[in-house]
């Protein structure tokens, strides 16, 4: 999907961003290994999961912040 929308951004009559982000997590309905492994399992009194290596690094956003980032991204005139 990324290199069909690097083909549309050379169309000047289209406005593409591609804005990529790591693993969301957060409240509610977010549906990651991070929610339902970790998060879910502790609230619902549960042994979390962390099928993970401590060697291998993990980077994780929580969702109303990509969203707000997101939108703002969205947002500008440029």
């Amino acid at each position: 999907m990324a290199d069909r929308l690097v083909t549309e951004m050379e169309n000047p009559d289209i406005d593409v961003m591609i804005c990529r982000a790591p693993e969301f997590y957060g409240p509610n309905k977010t549906q990651s290994i991070t929610n339902s492994l970790l998060f879910n399992r502790v609230k619902n009194d549960k042994t979390a999961l962390l099928p993970i290596s401590d060697q291998t690094l993990r980077t994780l956003i929580w969702t109303p912040d990509a969203s707000k980032a997101m939108a703002l991204l969205a947002n500008q005139p440029d």
